[in-house]
């Protein structure tokens, strides 16, 4: 695939990450880019929609889950419901303050095409958000609740 089954990957402020065959594994846009251009590895693969931050945060958790194949949609549909997290995950994703971190993440894993992180970053809101009320909910994902003015008397 490359020199050493690392391919290299570029932020869109220009900072160069190597990933490992084994990230790269999971990483759908990767294999797609990869094959539609025959990548020699002599160069960076350029992300312009992924900042320095967001492709740190993916490098850690692709390292996290580097012994892992990544599941098969069979498989991710499987344990759709089970909303169990790895303590590395759920530590990894309680760093991400401000929430608009998490965010970034999240669109990060979608750009990307990682399904596993995806899943992952998907069930942890989940757990993060259930039963809560609107005011716990909105300190949480640290959006200011909306002011509901009175109506006024005439």
């Amino acid at each position: 695939m490359s020199n050493g089954d690392v391919i290299c990957v570029k932020s869109k402020e220009g900072k160069e990450f190597h990933w490992k065959l084994e990230y790269v594994k999971k990483v759908k846009l990767l294999l797609q880019m990869i094959e539609d251009v025959s990548y020699n590895g002599e160069e960076a693969i350029p992300l312009f929609q992924i900042s320095t931050a967001e492709l740190e945060l993916v490098t850690k958790w692709l390292a996290l889950h580097e012994e892992e194949e990544p599941k098969t949609e069979e498989g991710r549909q499987l344990l759709k419901f089970d909303l169990r997290l790895s303590e590395e995950d759920t530590a990894l994703f309680e760093e991400l303050v401000p929430r608009s971190r998490l965010c970034d993440l999240i669109n990060a894993a979608d750009y990307l095409e990682i399904p596993d992180l995806t899943d992952s970053l998907i069930k942890f809101v989940s757990v993060n958000v259930d039963g809560r009320d609107s005011t716990h909910l909105s300190q949480w994902l640290e959006v200011p609740l909306a002011e509901v003015a009175a109506p006024q008397q005439k």
